[in-house]
């Protein structure tokens, strides 16, 4: 729609053959707009604004589908594939530690070594931090130890080599 009532600012086709373009989901969309909702509700709230963009439009919700779990088999089939690239091999690690211990990859990007105590590693989730100051204990099991001890000469406190969460997505679809 943007395209068809703004075309002087999509005129540039070099700028989408590029790749620079990015097509957005429909939970991205949604997701921004909900945050510009919640400003467009802030503004009325303290007089900013009388207007109300949203009173005869109607946000989709997120469109999530049926999770699909790998089994430990193809787990352990992962863990034992060589990737080709050693960049592809640190996201693979990453992966199957997480599918290891369950936890966000939010929270896995911010263990460090000191995390690992007895077998176990133990955090606090950060997105229930401010509301549950709840420590999780998580037994590490072999491949988890085996990721961890492939790592140990990191340097710093960081558990394992992470790269930017976008950078990890693009590696894991590869």
């Amino acid at each position: 729609e943007y395209v068809k009532k703004y075309p002087d600012i999509y005129s540039d086709p070099e700028f989408y053959r590029s790749g620079r373009a990015v097509q957005r989901g429909r939970n991205t969309v949604s997701g921004r707009l909900e945050i510009l909702h919640t400003f467009f509700v802030w503004a009325r709230d303290f007089d900013y604004t009388t207007n109300d963009p949203f009173k005869r439009f109607s946000i989709k919700p997120p469109l999530y589908g049926t999770p699909i779990y790998i089994t430990k088999e193809e787990r352990d089939k992962l863990f034992a594939t060589d990737m080709g690239r050693e960049s592809l091999n640190r996201v693979r690690d990453i992966f199957v530690f997480q599918c290891c211990i369950g936890c966000r990859i939010g929270d896995m990007t911010e263990f460090k070594k000191s995390n690992v105590v007895n077998g176990a590693i133990e955090y606090i989730a950060e997105k229930t931090s401010k509301t549950n100051l709840q420590t999780i204990r998580v037994p590490l099991n072999s491949i988890a130890l085996t990721i961890i001890d492939r790592y140990k000469d990191l340097e710093g406190d960081k558990l394992l080599p992470f790269i930017s969460h976008q950078r990890f997505n693009e590696h894991l679809k590869r």
